[in-house]
C-alpha cells in the first residue's frame, strides 16, 4: 500500500479529498495531512509519502516552493498540485519542478482517480524495476563469489575493485569455518547452517552464502 499526504489550508477541502474516492481501492492509504506549507514540508521529510496532494496557495510556504525544496533535498515522491487558478504560468512552474499532475478546483472525482491510477502504475513499474535490479545484483554477486573462490589469477583480473566495493566484499579480515551438519537421521534435516545464521542475526546479513560443488560456502 502506497502512502498519500494531503496538504491544503482549508479543512473542509482536506476532509473532502479523504472521501472523494476510495483510496484503499486505488492502492493508497492516507498517512497524514497539513494545513500549511511549513507543516507539509516537515511531514514529507518525516513520513516520506509516495504521493502528495498539494494546494498551490498554502500559508507560510507556497505549494510550489514546498515541491522545489523537496526536490532540492532529493525527494522523489509524486506530486499532484491542486489550484483554484488555471493560469498557464502555474502549470509551467509545476512541470519544471517535476509535478505529475495539475488539477484545478473544484476537483473532479474522475479526473483525480485517473491521475492517481497513473501514478500508482508508475510506482508499480518502478518497484518492479528495483526488484529486477536487485535480483541481477544477487546473481552477479554469486558469480563474483564463485570467481573469487575458484578462478585462476588471470580471470580474477576481470573483477574490478569497484565490483568488490559495491558488493561489500572488501572486509580486511575473513574467518574460515569448517562445519558439518549433525543429525541422527541426516536425511530428515530440513534446515541449513546458513538459514540458522539468517535467523540468529535477525536478517542483518553480515555474511555471504553460496553453494559450490554441493557444499555451502559462507563468508
Amino acid at each position: 500500500m502506497y502512502k498519500v499526504l494531503i496538504a491544503d489550508d482549508e479543512a473542509p477541502i482536506r476532509e473532502g479529498l479523504k472521501c472523494i474516492m476510495d483510496w484503499q481501492a486505488a492502492g493508497f492509504e492516507i498517512c497524514g495531512e497539513a494545513g500549511n506549507g511549513e507543516d507539509a514540508l516537515a511531514l514529507i521529510t518525516q513520513l516520506q509519502p509516495h504521493l502528495i496532494l498539494m494546494d498551490i496557495r498554502m500559508p507560510k510556504i507556497l505549494g510550489l516552493e514546498v515541491v522545489k525544496r523537496c526536490r532540492a533535498n532529493g525527494f522523489h515522491g509524486k506530486f499532484i498540485i491542486l489550484s483554484g487558478y488555471s493560469d498557464f504560468k502555474y502549470a509551467q512552474d509545476a512541470i519544471r519542478y517535476g509535478v505529475e499532475n495539475y488539477l484545478t478546483k473544484p476537483i473532479d472525482e474522475d479526473e483525480l482517480l485517473e491521475a492517481v491510477t497513473c501514478i500508482r502504475e508508475s510506482l508499480d513499474n518502478a518497484n518492479r524495476q528495483i526488484g529486477n535490479v536487485a535480483r541481477l545484483k544477487r546473481k552477479a554477486k554469486d558469480v563474483i563469489l564463485h570467481e573469487l573462490m575458484t578462478a585462476s589469477p588471470a580471470s580474477m583480473e576481470l573483477i574490478s575493485d569497484s565490483d568488490i566495493e559495491d558488493m561489500e566484499l572488501n572486509a580486511e579480515t575473513y574467518q574460515v569455518i569448517i562445519y558439518e551438519n549433525f543429525s541422527q537421521n541426516p536425511g530428515s534435516m530440513s534446515y541449513s547452517f546458513a538459514e540458522l545464521l539468517k535467523v540468529s542475526n535477525r536478517e542483518n546479513h553480515t555474511f555471504n552464502h553460496f553453494v559450490e560443488d554441493n557444499r555451502d560456502v559462507i563468508l
